[in-house]
């Protein structure tokens, strides 16, 4: 199993955790989370943000 974020959750110990992988860089960025802030009115949109996010990662490489 991987995790795909770029913060580690809260309550959750590195030590526990059964992961393969956590894949941090390809996590939604601070910013984005920030503006997102768990409003379920945004998700739309945050979806469409952290697409282009990931396509420009991707454009970079």
């Amino acid at each position: 199993m991987n995790l795909v974020d770029r913060v580690w959750p809260r309550g959750v110990s590195k030590k526990d955790a059964i992961l393969d992988e956590w894949v941090k860089e390809v996590g939604p960025s601070k910013d984005l989370r920030q503006w997102f802030d768990h409003d379920t009115a945004k998700y739309g949109e945050f979806k469409e943000k952290y697409k282009e996010e990931l396509n420009s990662n991707n454009e970079q490489k």
